[in-house]
């Protein structure tokens, strides 16, 4: 049995091919990069909570928190001028439940003074977008999906 060589008609038709072939090469490469966030996504915006603001089991809970495209912003209390915390989040993937509610699982990094840390977040954002429930972990070094926290305690 011979091998088969595939031959191009014309050196103009093999580059359309390749440039072709290496085009949808990218198209796939970057659709499985993660999620694509939108500028108005659900998550973004000021969140405030006047029962937070204290250390609880060795959590920092800010009273405010702020959250864009740009980064994150926390504020121990709600009327402190400077955030006691900054970093960058990232959305990793976002979906809904059957109830509406919005699902999304983030990653980034948070400083406070000298302190860096690696995050990984679970969010629940609720379906009229008035409530936000979330978990996080820090994490060393992430390597997997298994990072991420798996469901939210609503008692914690």
């Amino acid at each position: 049995m011979k091998a088969k060589t595939v031959v191009c008609i014309s050196t103009k038709t093999c580059k359309m091919v390749f440039g072709v072939l290496f085009i949808l090469s990218v198209l796939i490469l970057l659709s499985s990069c993660g999620y694509s966030p939108k500028a108005n996504e659900e998550l973004y915006g000021t969140r405030t909570n006047e029962s937070y603001g204290t250390m609880t089991n060795n959590v920092y809970s800010p009273q405010k928190e702020v959250i864009n495209p740009d980064g994150y912003e926390g504020y121990r209390l709600i009327s402190d001028p400077d955030p006691s915390q900054k970093g960058r989040e990232h959305i990793a993937s976002k979906w809904k439940d059957s109830e509406g509610n919005i699902w999304y699982k983030t990653f980034g990094t948070a400083a406070n003074g000298d302190t860096t840390w690696a995050f990984r977040s679970l969010i629940k954002v609720s379906k009229s977008a008035t409530v936000r429930e979330s978990v996080g972990v820090w994490v060393a070094a992430p390597k997997s999906a298994s990072d991420y926290p798996t469901k939210i305690d609503p008692k914690g």
